[in-house]
């Protein structure tokens, strides 16, 4: 176990030319501390004077808003100071405390207002557009986070093997926000996306559609899209899943149909379709008994 002030861990101006490069290095490396799933990070809020006014604003900083953002990444669990039940890891009890604490006794700016574990991660495009809204005490430092935040991006999900994105309540917005970015990360190593129990549309799938056909996601192995009630069709894009051997669509009670492109997945071996009420008709009989000839 080890700890780290980052803010403090750095050199500050005035300092020494070696002093300097350390700081750039220290930079560099920020991504990590902040990411990485077994860190812990602890926000520390600014302090209010005697008339109750904040006396940093934080929440117009670049510096915070990167930090920030890092922090919703990977972690899997939410911002809270409250330590999570126990619950049983194979034949041991751990603990689950939160990755992302705020020590402060009261939330300012934009921290805590939303729980950005459960946000679509942002594409180093968007990113770099949201951060012209944040003011840096050094403008050189600009540049460096927004190099870093895509470094960090990259290396993350292009490490990752499953993506669980189950109850977000994420509608067409936020799941064309994770198309976006996808097709700009191959993923190359991920084999499973957990979207089940989320609120979107069609056209959300069609956005994510997109971002397969330009090769995101080609390895993918599993898919859930279980319980999205909101979900009439699939796109024709999903026919590019070459690799695909499940799909979970149960209690998609809205599906109507099922694309010709998925005569294409050839290693497809497990389709679920219970309480898929609307699937039905001698149309759609035929369509998935081609199905089973093509993937058997």
């Amino acid at each position: 176990m080890s700890a780290c002030f980052l803010t403090g861990a750095v050199y500050q101006a005035p300092c020494t030319p070696e002093q300097a490069h350390a700081t750039e290095r220290a930079k560099h490396q920020m991504g990590l501390w902040y990411s990485h799933k077994r860190t812990t990070v602890y926000l520390v809020q600014p302090e209010k004077d005697a008339a109750g006014a904040l006396t940093s604003r934080r929440g117009e900083r670049g510096w915070p808003f990167f930090e920030e953002t890092l922090c919703s990444l990977f972690k899997p669990s939410p911002a809270t100071t409250s330590l999570r039940p126990l619950r049983r890891d194979a034949n041991s009890m751990i603990t689950m405390w939160p990755r992302v604490i705020d020590v402060s006794v009261a939330s300012a700016g934009f921290l805590m207002k939303e729980d950005r574990s459960l946000c679509p991660p942002l594409s180093a495009p968007v990113f770099n557009e949201a951060l012209d809204a944040y003011t840096f005490s050094n403008v050189v430092d600009k540049p460096t986070v927004a190099k870093v935040y895509r470094r960090a991006l990259e290396e993350g999900y292009n490490g990752l093997v499953t993506l669980a994105y189950s109850k977000r309540s994420w509608a067409d917005a936020e799941l064309s926000r994770l198309a976006g970015t996808l097709h700009q990360i191959a993923c190359s190593n991920v084999t499973e996306l957990d979207l089940s129990w989320n609120t979107f549309t069609s056209s959300g799938l069609d956005a994510l559609g997109q971002a397969l056909a330009m090769g995101s996601l080609h390895a993918l192995k599993k898919l859930s899209l279980s319980h999205c009630v909101h979900v009439r069709t699939l796109p024709e894009k999903i026919g590019v899943l070459a690799e695909l051997e499940s799909l979970d669509l149960s209690a998609c009670i809205a599906l109507v149909d099922l694309p010709d492109s998925m005569m294409n997945m050839v290693s497809l071996r497990d389709l679920n379709v219970k309480d898929c009420i609307k699937l039905e008709g001698s149309q759609f009989q035929t369509k998935l008994n081609k199905l089973v000839e093509v993937t058997s």
